[in-house]
């Protein structure tokens, strides 16, 4: 769960206000997302020139960024901070500011002031970090955010190895001696007592766990470079599988780590394949671009005209809507089973996604990751073609890229060279299939096939109108920026990332530089980060 706004920096303006008193603490909850939000805190102080602001985000960590620039007049404050393309304008109210925070979307925004009673509790805002040791193999990095609102708190959790941010604690009280926290979304709980400079208890999810939190960093993490990539990869995945490939235009450079079965000591090769997750969103966009260069779809037209489906008679969004996540369909059907996360979307049939699709409520059109739209869109594009999804895979997309062992994991299809997955706690898993879902996240490819996908994107999408549509960006100022399938940074790079039970995936590319990064592995720690790292440093150091 990523953050969406980054920790702002303290600074201090002159302000003309009206004779009104608004000096405090102002605090509220920007909600980022249906079921997480972050704390906005803004201190307005009196001087004898004015009144000055500091503003910052207690539930997160970054580096100061600066505000850009600040006014307040009739009660109207209006703050922007260019670095994050964001802005801020809301009306005091009394004890309340209410107005708009805008960052690649309207967000509604409320602050309250603090009372003499809850400033008393700011002595209690702070992170706290701990290490949870999972078993002999693994532990996870836990930071505990904590920030104080009008008449309470607002509390977030962090899981950094999982990249993981922002995780709702819905349950919180702590004093001088004792400290707990629960979390629904997780299923999580966490009691200590104040011993020895810190809080010494037991976090429970499913088994309890001894954790003590700090208000230092237990541990530092090896960053990955270029010189010490290595090194990395023995400390970071152990054992288990890492497949590397740097693609340069037409030449490639691999780097293999670990096994892809460490029961059988069974080497991880360039033939073998991983689960790539979510990154069988983009080549599914691909299957549904080359049938709309076939007349057979149409782009801007809500999807309720276009299909025969009588499910979708009440579905408003456009083609282009659902190939960027901004549909309104939920992340999720309502009614997929997740009694079994260990292989969810196995009987996950046609008649389910069409109960669901027929008692399906939106959300707004605003960006919503959604595996439910792109489950959809695999369904239609075999609809539409009168063929198994897989079968429409292999024919129109996988083969045409020349990723030749590249497939889709059904329960109809197994693949001998798939390498078993594990899980961030080093246990194994089962390997996911799909059904009627497979649009969403059923490919499962080798580094090969991937390296072989990024040196035909670089040969042929000048010239393939259907490679040009599925690169280019659309025009939209709203954020996340997108191709119909791809992520786009600032810097133009095209990029997705895709996880399972027990792999995770990351392929970037420039088009530019014909450069491309991708990123396997066979047990379930994130690595976008890293790889993004890894990414930027190779193309500086290329361009020296």
């Amino acid at each position: 769960m990523k953050s969406l706004l980054m920790l702002i920096s303290s600074l201090a303006l002159n302000l003309n206000v009206n004779a009104a008193d608004i000096s405090g603490h102002w605090r509220g909850v920007l909600a980022t997302s249906p079921n997480s939000g972050l704390t906005l805190a803004l201190q307005i102080q009196s001087s004898t020139e004015g009144y000055q602001l500091l503003l910052r985000s207690p539930n997160q960590h970054s580096n100061d960024i600066a505000v850009s620039s600040m006014t307040i007049q009739d009660n109207t404050l209006n703050f922007t901070v260019d670095a994050l393309k964001a802005a801020f304008t809301g009306t005091f109210d009394g004890e309340t500011l209410s107005g708009t925070f805008t960052q690649g979307r309207p967000m509604p925004l409320t602050l309250s002031r603090l009372t003499k009673s809850d400033e008393a509790r700011l002595v209690h805002e702070q992170q706290l970090f701990g290490e949870l040791q999972i078993n002999a193999n693994a532990s996870l990095p836990l930071v505990l955010n904590i920030a104080v609102i009008a008449n309470g708190y607002h509390v977030t959790l962090d899981s950094p190895k999982q990249q993981s941010y922002g995780i709702p604690v819905d349950q919180f009280s702590i004093n001088e001696q004792q400290l707990r926290f629960g979390s629904s979304m997780i299923n999580a709980s966490y009691q200590g007592t104040w011993q020895d400079d810190a809080w010494q208890g037991s976090f429970v999810q499913g088994q309890a766990i001894p954790l003590i939190l700090k208000k230092k960093p237990v541990t530092q993490p090896l960053t990955p470079t270029l010189s010490n990539l290595s090194e990395w990869l023995g400390t970071e995945f152990g054992q288990h599988g890492v497949a590397i490939a740097w693609v340069d235009g037409q030449a490639v450079r691999y780097q293999l780590h670990g096994q892809a079965n460490v029961a059988k000591q069974q080497a991880v090769s360039q033939n073998t394949l991983f689960e790539i997750g979510s990154i069988s969103k983009p080549l599914t966009a691909l299957a549904i671009i080359k049938q709309l260069q076939q007349g057979k779809w149409q782009l801007d037209t809500p999807l309720a005209e276009q299909s025969t489906l009588p499910e979708l008679a009440t579905h408003r969004y456009t083609l282009a809507e659902l190939l960027t996540h901004r549909s309104g369909l939920p992340r999720l059907p309502a009614n997929l089973p997740l009694d079994d996360l260990s292989n969810p979307y196995a009987s996950y049939d046609e008649a389910a996604l069409k109960a669901a699709l027929a008692n399906t409520k939106f959300a707004e059109k605003a960006f919503g990751y959604s595996n439910f739209g792109y489950g959809l869109l695999g369904y239609l594009a075999g609809q539409q073609a009168k063929i198994p999804y897989s079968s429409l895979m292999q024919q129109q997309v996988l083969q045409p890229l020349g990723m030749k062992t590249a497939g889709v994991q059904t329960s109809k299809q197994s693949f001998k060279d798939l390498a078993s997955g594990y899980a961030i706690s080093a246990d194994t898993v089962p390997n996911w299939q799909f059904d009627s879902l497979a649009g969403a996240g059923a490919v499962v490819a080798s580094i090969e096939d991937m390296a072989t996908m990024l040196r035909h994107i670089f040969q042929h999408h000048a010239k393939d109108k259907a490679l040009q549509q599925w690169l280019t960006a659309l025009p939209t100022t709203e954020q996340p920026a997108m191709t119909l399938g791809w992520m786009l940074t600032e810097q133009q790079w095209l990029w997705h990332n895709g996880q399972t039970a027990g792999f995770f995936s990351l392929v970037i590319f420039d088009l530019k530089t014909e450069k491309g990064l991708v990123l396997l592995t066979n047990i379930a720690i994130p690595v976008t980060e890293q790889g993004f790292a890894l990414f930027k440093e190779w193309l500086a150091q290329d361009a020296k």
